[in-house]
């Protein structure tokens, strides 16, 4: 099968697409990845990329084609542009590298920005192949979260031009079953269940430098991983650390990157929480599971709104395949996946006087009672996002899509 990907965001940038793309490649299909230039999480692009770009052109036998973006900068302006920039470049730049390539189906992969769905649509329109789109957020909601000040008039615009992305798609996959029914709501376009699965490989040996986490005996440590923005109400969380700032063992760990960073590393020492929190900064997948073997928890959080409760944080399956307990500060469908697989426990969204309850609650468990939730989210982890299955299903989508026939598609 010839498959197109169009994507804002590949390798060397860390997203389940990449994982995905070989998968498939490793499987036989022919793979080209339409994409811009790599900067995330940077919000610069990599030094590596400017001095060989041509390094960057193949990776694992998928063809990738690069087309010119502005930066994300480091400010919401320079954001939206950096969207524009790629939505204008792949329509036309990307479309003109493609004019002699045949594909049997594209495949759009949309975390935010939705705009880079747009590309894949006109192509699918001019080159009459059906068009599969893996929807990782719903706009306008989470645009008017981290966004509240725009004019009303740009959330009617950004309606509209997700009705219209979803109308122009001929199968939609939604990675939790709220994402379905809300979607659902929206359009007739065939809408079908498809979690993501864990990219970390448990298997990896690396160690983590005793500078960057120094070593604490009787520490009782809870660790968070991932992305650190406005969704993930670090306010709470700091405010939990506050709360428990008298219990010495107890640390917090938190391992990435985001847009809060320096807001966050401000407000702990204005806090005078040093000692109760370190900030680990952002290190490659395949040093997670070594991170993860240093936490006696980790945790998942999202704010309270709507929206985040037919979420469900891709990092919720890497947490259990690390066979660790899962704190969850999270309403909705990722509390009921916790608590369903017993692999920790969970309080209300932004709650964070709860957080610190169940923090200390789990610090004075027995290591076999904290190891029997690890063990129960491992086996939910197999059983439910179990990699080599779900690919198997996408592979039936994209089948069945070249058929023409995606609503046929069953989960």
């Amino acid at each position: 099968m010839r498959l197109l990907i169009v994507t804002q965001y590949f390798w060397p940038e860390n997203f389940k697409i990449n994982n995905l793309a070989y998968k498939l490649a490793e499987r036989g299909h022919q793979i080209t990845v339409l994409t811009g230039f790599p900067e995330y999480p940077s919000r610069s692009f990599f030094k590596a990329f400017y001095h060989k770009p041509s390094l960057f052109a193949n990776n694992k036998g998928i063809n990738i084609i690069r087309i010119p973006t502005l930066s994300r900068g480091k400010s919401n302006v320079s954001l939206v542009l950096n969207y524009l920039s790629f939505f204008i470049s792949a329509s036309f730049i990307g479309l003109l590298r493609l004019r002699s390539c045949k594909f049997d189906v594209i495949f759009s992969y949309l975390p935010s920005p939705f705009t880079s769905s747009l590309p894949a649509i006109l192509i699918s329109k001019i080159k009459k192949v059906p068009l599969i789109i893996w929807v990782f957020d719903l706009w306008p909601e989470s645009t008017k979260i981290n966004n509240n000040s725009y004019p009303s008039f740009i959330f009617y615009l950004l309606t509209k031009l997700v009705a219209y992305i979803y109308k122009n798609s001929d199968l939609i996959l939604a990675p939790s079953k709220g994402f379905v029914t809300y979607i659902k709501k929206i359009t007739r376009t065939p809408v079908l269940f498809l979690p993501v699965w864990s990219n970390i490989n448990s298997k990896i040996k690396s160690k983590i430098s005793k500078r960057l986490i120094p070593l604490k005996k009787g520490s009782f440590d809870i660790m968070f991983a991932g992305n650190i923005g406005e969704a993930q109400d670090f306010p709470a969380i700091l405010d939990a650390a506050e709360l428990l700032k008298s219990h010495s063992n107890i640390r917090w760990l938190i391992v990435g990157n985001g847009r809060m960073l320096q807001i966050i590393s401000d407000a702990i020492k204005k806090r005078h929480l040093e000692n109760n929190i370190i900030l680990c900064g952002h290190h490659p997948e395949e040093m997670m599971p070594a991170f993860f073997k240093l936490a006696k928890v980790l945790l998942v959080t999202l704010r309270n709104e709507p929206i985040f409760s037919v979420t469900v944080p891709g990092k919720l399956q890497s947490y259990f395949e690390a066979k660790k307990p899962v704190v969850g500060m999270v309403n909705g469908e990722c509390s009921r996946i916790i608590l369903e697989s017993k692999a920790g426990l969970t309080c209300p969204a932004s709650d964070s006087r709860a957080l610190a309850t169940i923090i200390l609650k789990m610090s004075k468990m027995s290591s076999k009672k904290l190891q029997s939730f690890g063990n129960n989210g491992f086996m939910y982890n197999q059983r439910e996002y179990n990699q080599a299955i779900l690919i198997d299903k996408i592979e039936k989508f994209l089948k069945n899509a070249t058929l023409k026939k995606p609503k046929n598609a069953e989960f």
